[in-house]
């Protein structure tokens, strides 16, 4: 019969493989991101492509997104000690100072594209920049299918954020491309107009990007339909007559869950002990083996009230 230290073991040795995963994805994207950074940006200027130089502004916002990443994984992960009872959680968004660089460099793209379409200044276009486009939308698309699987896996909101940059900038290079193709055949305003679409979008994600960042900051309690299908999963453990308090909270990519169980009048603290053993290894069914559970139990009856005891999920 499968104990539930076996599950768990079990379980630690998936998350061990997928946290792998995500570290590892994590650096590829980081060094991608960082290359077609430059790139974009040199091919940008020598081409005198403003859309092209826009989307290098994406692939620098998912050089943000990768330090947050690797912030969370490799420091965010670290198991809580006595300074830190409840972990490293929110290390993650301390990224949240390299976006003021992108929005920055955003507005001043901009300003210099407006001056360029008012001023009708032609560039001549050159086959590299498109190239470079098409390669730039090539890389992002399976970076940011590869971001997807492992964000679900790890359940961290910084992959998810990272693999949705990732997206943005695919989307983002295929629109250089058409601007590139377009100033190609003589309709040069169009380079300029795809650029200012997309550097408005770039603000737009790194506001995000800067808002779920200070969000993070505060702890946020679970959805309440998660916490209903927690609180229905543990009355139906033989011994628990009742859910007297149900806590959650998420810092970062962590989730921890405070439970204080009414068990049966009658039971001794051993009894009440494995029932709390059985509320902990529900919580790692219902929402995940990697959420941290602490369970208290009181007794049912006045005789017991006084009577409580604390297990703590390692």
């Amino acid at each position: 019969m499968t104990t539930s230290g076996q599950l768990r073991d079990a379980a630690g040795r998936g998350a061990a493989a997928c946290l792998r995963c995500g570290v590892r994805f994590a650096w590829m994207n980081l060094a991608v991101s960082t290359a077609l950074a430059g790139l974009k940006a040199a091919v940008g200027l020598l081409c005198g492509s403003q859309a092209l130089l826009a989307s290098s502004l994406y692939s620098l916002n998912d050089v943000l997104s990768a330090l947050a990443v690797l912030a969370s994984l490799k420091l965010a992960r670290r198991p809580a000690d006595a300074a830190h009872p409840y972990g490293h959680g929110k290390v993650e968004f301390m990224a949240i100072a390299g976006v003021s660089v992108v929005l920055c460099l955003s507005v001043l793209l901009m300003l210099h594209s407006i001056v360029a379409i008012a001023q009708g200044s032609a560039s001549p276009p050159r086959l590299v920049a498109l190239l470079v486009a098409v390669l730039s939308a090539g890389a992002m698309e399976l970076l940011a299918r590869q971001g997807f699987c492992v964000a679900r896996q790890l359940d961290s909101p910084a992959l998810h954020t990272c693999a949705e940059h990732n997206r943005s900038d695919t989307i983002s290079s295929l629109g250089a491309v058409v601007g590139i193709a377009a100033a190609y055949f003589g309709l040069h305003v169009v380079d300029r107009a795809v650029a200012v679409l997309e550097i408005l979008d770039v603000m737009r994600l790194a506001g995000g990007l800067l808002g779920r960042s200070l969000n993070g900051l505060m702890d946020r309690a679970l959805p309440g339909a998660d916490l209903v299908r927690l609180r229905s999963a543990c009355v139906q453990v033989p011994g628990v007559s009742a859910v007297r308090s149900l806590r959650s909270r998420r810092s970062g990519s962590e989730v921890w869950v405070d439970l204080v169980v009414s068990v049966a009048a009658g039971q001794s603290v051993g009894q009440a002990h494995r029932v709390a053993e059985q509320v902990r290894a529900v919580v790692g069914r219902t929402l995940g083996q990697s959420v941290q559970a602490q369970v208290a139990f009181r007794g049912d009856g006045p005789a017991r009230a006084d009577a409580e005891a604390v297990a703590a999920h390692a």
